[in-house]
């Protein structure tokens, strides 16, 4: 029965072999999955953060869009508190995602905040998607606060 097992146990390591040399880039060394890269976006001072679809799914990413505020706000865009961040100049800005798995910090000047509303004066237009879940991941990632060498 002992022999049986080991031998079944042995069969299945050696099966295993050619999916791990898969990973390999080839020098012995396993190839590195990058979850995110950050790209400079030409002809500006601005930075895309690109993510696999499984960094999406691990940070938990949400959006929402920039809505038209009504009433006595009427004339601003409005973003849920949870979209906006600030860095370390007291700068906000919201991270609008202009294509899946895509994301680009936009800076904003708020008018008010009500609530869990952000009434903006000037920042993406209405209907732009904007991150709600997820931003303090992206501005690290963007950033590279966090990162470990």
């Amino acid at each position: 029965m002992h022999r049986t097992i080991r031998r079944t146990a042995a069969l299945l390591a050696l099966a295993a072999l050619p999916a791990l040399s898969a990973c390999s880039n080839g020098a012995g060394e396993v190839a590195k999955i990058q979850p995110a890269k950050v790209v400079k976006i030409e002809g500006t001072d601005t930075q895309r953060v690109e993510l696999t679809e499984r960094a999406a799914q691990r940070i938990g990413i949400e959006t929402t869009t920039v809505k038209t505020a009504t009433g006595p706000q009427a004339g601003h865009t409005v973003v849920p508190y949870a979209a906006m961040i600030y860095d370390a100049d007291g700068q906000a800005s919201v991270y609008t995602n202009p294509a899946p798995l895509s994301f680009v910090r936009k800076s904003i000047t708020v008018s008010t905040i009500e609530g869990d509303s952000v009434y903006l004066i000037d920042g993406p237009p209405a209907g732009t998607t904007v991150v709600t879940v997820g931003t303090a991941e992206l501005f690290g990632t963007e950033t590279g606060i966090g990162e470990f060498e």
